[in-house]
């Protein structure tokens, strides 16, 4: 099987295990809060708390034992919940929902990890499938910005004219950062999250028009979610992505981080140091609450955070918000499948249009689209009811927003902090705790307010996600390696 087909298909069979999953959880969760409000909101209360809890130790368990086996490892909770709604023991629901919680930290971080290797395997597989590389996948080098004069010369890099999906090694020549690399990170997240999307409007219509009662249903999604661990279970192996040199200006590499003696293992301290198993303790929690915390300092990482903040709290304005301001009885469904159709396609044609003209553009480009909507929002807002057949074409592009974000958002991380689940993690963590806090303000503050709130937190996105990408250019010019980078597909 070819290297892209090969890629193709495992990105697909990946949106259907996230489909069948999903379909079992996401209406174990909405009747739970519809039938027992007291106990299913403090469920989910607990779900997000545990979330972020163990987010900051997703990454190791991730890079040691794979993304597969996480995945696997992070469905199993999914079950559980939906078992404890079917046997409705409070204390147990409780309990599934903290384990929930850690199964999620798990999943999502593994996903973009596995789409990440899917992504450069489809263009690299020699590269991805060698000793050297699969052996070592977590290391990086620092290379300093400018070569050395006893550098060794070495054969020139490939132009624009002489493309070759397996030129572009980790290390072009010593000396010098690596060449922008191709990737079809774009078009497999977008399949993936295709099937995944396509999971929430299959729900909402059986829920709608399907008449079960609780006990039937839930034995249903528990058979669905059974399924789907199955489903995870055969997921193909795919080899890591090697990693490359830190580009200039950026901080908080792990490899850097981990070159790093600490003071307790100098020499001078090593007699010092007794050998016993709560060293070993000490060891293994820095390693875990480490790489997420280093990470959230990296000054670009710091700029791209306020892009993860307006995305919580863009969806969460929509969803939490601008739904009760539909008055027009029987609007509420259409909208939320127009929403739905247009998330599906988006997520797949404007992820591949970053893998083509540049992941970076493509995503500023989306902000157009979400001042678009929010203008339109607060448009219909003011005019009143006889306005509101706008909403359609908000949540039409609202859609589009929605559907490509997080796409664009994986495969920016893909490229610019390569080989580091923690990165995921960091923003399914930033986005989760964003939605938490608009949803329970959305009840408080009226849709107008909330709706500006959200649109200036849009603007200092934009200007955020301006000064990271200026960074990224500035230190790849300052790198050398901004010479032929004029190709756009090769651009993040």
């Amino acid at each position: 099987m070819k290297p892209f087909t090969f890629a193709v298909a495992n990105s697909t069979y990946l949106g259907w295990c996230f489909f069948l999953l999903f379909a079992a959880y996401s209406p174990a969760e909405s009747f739970l809060t519809r039938l027992y409000p007291r106990v299913g909101f403090w469920a989910l209360g607990i779900v997000y708390f545990s979330f972020g809890l163990f987010s900051n130790i997703s990454a190791p368990i991730i890079q040691r034992f794979g993304p597969r086996a996480a995945m696997v490892a992070g469905a199993i909770p999914y079950l559980l919940f939906v078992l404890a709604n079917l046997f409705y023991w409070e204390w147990l629901i409780y309990l599934a929902s903290f384990a929930t919680g850690f199964g999620a930290a798990l999943l999502w971080p593994a996903q973009g990890y596995y789409l990440a290797r899917l992504g450069y395997y489809s263009l690299h597989p020699l590269q991805s499938s060698t000793p050297s590389t699969t052996a070592l996948p977590e290391q990086s080098v620092s290379i300093p910005p400018s070569p050395s004069p006893t550098t060794t010369p070495s054969p020139p890099a490939l132009t624009a004219s002489q493309p070759s999906p397996t030129a572009a090694t980790p290390l072009a020549r010593k000396g010098a950062p690596p060449a922008r690399r191709a990737t079809n990170m774009g078009l497999l997240t977008g399949i993936t999250y295709f099937l995944n999307n396509f999971a929430s409007i299959v729900v909402f219509l059986v829920t709608s028009f399907v008449v079960l009662t609780p006990g039937t249903l839930f034995l249903v999604l528990t058979v669905l979610n059974a399924v789907a661990i199955v489903f995870f279970c055969f997921l193909r192996h795919v080899p890591a992505v090697p990693d490359r040199p830190k580009p200039a200006g950026s901080s908080g590499s792990r490899g850097e981080a981990e070159a790093e003696v600490p003071p307790d293992r100098s020499p001078i301290h090593m007699e010092q140091q007794p050998s016993s198993s709560w060293a070993a303790v000490k060891r293994w929690l820095r390693r875990c609450f480490g790489p997420l915390g280093r990470l959230m300092l990296d000054p670009n990482m710091i700029l791209f955070q306020v892009c993860f903040i307006f995305y919580g709290s863009f969806y969460s304005y929509f969803t939490g918000a601008v739904l009760p301001l539909v008055q027009t009885p029987g609007y509420v469904s259409p909208l939320l499948i127009c929403r739905g159709l247009t998330k599906m396609a988006c997520s797949v044609l404007l992820g591949k249009a970053g893998d083509r003209w540049g992941h970076a553009r493509v995503f500023f480009c989306t902000y157009f689209l979400a001042a678009l909507s929010l203008a339109l929002v607060l448009a219909v807002a003011a005019a009143g009811p006889t306005a509101e057949w706008l909403f359609f074409v908000a949540f039409l592009v609202y859609g589009c927003v929605e559907g490509s974000q997080p796409v664009l958002t994986l495969a920016l991380l893909e490229h610019y902090w390569t080989g580091r689940p923690e990165a995921f993690a960091l923003f399914c963590v930033v986005r989760s705790f964003v939605c938490g806090v608009f949803f329970f303000c959305g009840g408080r503050m009226g849709a107008g307010p909330l709706g500006l709130v959200v649109s200036g937190l849009g603007v200092c996105a934009v200007a955020a996600f301006l000064a990271m990408w200026g960074r990224f250019r500035r230190a790849a010019m300052l790198a050398g390696e901004e010479g032929s980078s004029l190709v756009s597909r090769q651009e993040p």
